[in-house]
C-alpha cells in the first residue's frame, strides 16, 4: 500500500486546533541618553550597556517561561536599537529567529518636515521625548502636515500587527506553541496602545503611562485557539488584564 495515497483524515495534518501564542509588543531595550534631543530620537540611537545587558536577561526568562514552546520568531523595526534587541533576545538559540518589519517603525509614517517640527516645538517648550508623543496623540485624527499619517492611522497599522498573529494562529499546525516578539519604539506604540486600553488620549502619558512607555515594556497577548473558529484573546500591561475579541482588533486595525 502507498502511504501517499492514504486518505483518512486522521492521517492529514490539523491545522487551527489546540494552539496557544503569546505575542509581546515592546519598546526598544535602554539606549544611551543625550542632552541633544535629536540625537534622543534620531536612528542613530544605539544601546546603553544597561540595555544590552536587559535584553539578555529577557530572552533567557522568556526561553525560562515557556520552555515547552518551539522557539520564537522577532520582528524588529529594523533600526539599530531595535535590532540589537531583538537579536539579543534571540541569542545563539536557534530556534530563535529575527526579522526586519517596517510597520514597527516612525518612518515613513510622517514626513521628515513634520518630524523636525514636533522636534524643535518640543525644544522650545523645554520638552522630552514623552512630550513629542503626547504631541502626535492630541492630534488624534489631524495629520501633522497633508503626507502624513495621523494618530489613529498609525495606531491601526501598529494593532494589524497583532491581528495578523490572531488570523496566523489559525494556519498553525495543531498543538503548536509560539512565541512572537515585535519590537518597536516609543512613539509607535502608544497610538495603538490609548486605543486597546479604551483611555483618553489627553494627558495619556504623563498621566495614565506615568512619564511614558518603559524599555522593554508593552501590552502582551495570549492568543488561544480550540479550533479555527474559536479564539481567546487575553491582554495583559502592566497591572491590567481583560480580554479582546478578533472583531474589536480588526476594528483597531481599521479592517
Amino acid at each position: 500500500m502507498n502511504p501517499e495515497k492514504l486518505t483518512n483524515s486522521e492521517q492529514k495534518e490539523k491545522y487551527g486546533e489546540n494552539v496557544e501564542m503569546n505575542v509581546y509588543l515592546l519598546r526598544h531595550a535602554e539606549k544611551q541618553s543625550d542632552q541633544n534631543l535629536e540625537n534622543v530620537v534620531g536612528p542613530e540611537a544605539v544601546l546603553s550597556e544597561k540595555g544590552v545587558e536587559n535584553a539578555k536577561e529577557f530572552g533567557k526568562e522568556l526561553k525560562m517561561k515557556h520552555p515547552e514552546f518551539k522557539g520564537v520568531k522577532i520582528y524588529h523595526s529594523g533600526i539599530d536599537r531595535a535590532k540589537t534587541t531583538g537579536d539579543l533576545i534571540a541569542g545563539e538559540s536557534p530556534t530563535y529567529s529575527t526579522r526586519e518589519r517596517d510597520s514597527l517603525i516612525l518612518k515613513g509614517k510622517i514626513t521628515q518636515d513634520a518630524f523636525n517640527k514636533i522636534v524643535e516645538d518640543t525644544k522650545v517648550e523645554g520638552g522630552n521625548e514623552a512630550t513629542m508623543i503626547q504631541k502626535l496623540l492630541d492630534a488624534d485624527e489631524t495629520p501633522l502636515d497633508e503626507k502624513s499619517m495621523t494618530s489613529r492611522e498609525i495606531g491601526r497599522i501598529v494593532a494589524s500587527n497583532i491581528l495578523r498573529m490572531v488570523e496566523m494562529s489559525k494556519k498553525l499546525l495543531s498543538d503548536s506553541k509560539v512565541n512572537i516578539v515585535f519590537v518597536s519604539h516609543a512613539g509607535m506604540i502608544e497610538h495603538f496602545l490609548v486605543d486597546l486600553l479604551k483611555k483618553e488620549r489627553p494627558d495619556f502619558i504623563k498621566g495614565y503611562l506615568a512619564g511614558g512607555l518603559g524599555y522593554l515594556e508593552g501590552p502582551e497577548f495570549c492568543i488561544k485557539r480550540d479550533d479555527k473558529e474559536k479564539v481567546s484573546i487575553q491582554v495583559k500591561f502592566r497591572d491590567e488584564t481583560f480580554s479582546v475579541s478578533e472583531d474589536e482588533l480588526k476594528t483597531l486595525s481599521g479592517k
